[in-house]
């Protein structure tokens, strides 16, 4: 997740992969799973992401 967040706008994920000593797969892998954590972690502080924005229940 850092290395999309880190790397310029448009750098294709094949590159990003590339860069970290990954298959594609394995990087989409990863992000995938640190999305569901990062949702998960903010969702015990109040705050919920949904498709149209930001909601804190706190």
């Amino acid at each position: 997740l850092a290395a999309r967040i880190e790397n310029a706008p448009g750098e294709h994920d094949t590159a990003l992969a590339g860069k970290l000593g990954l298959r594609v797969n394995t990087f989409f892998q990863n992000v995938a799973r640190a999305r569901k954590l990062m949702l998960e972690c903010l969702s015990r502080v109040g705050v919920v992401l949904d498709s149209i924005g930001v909601e804190v229940t706190r």
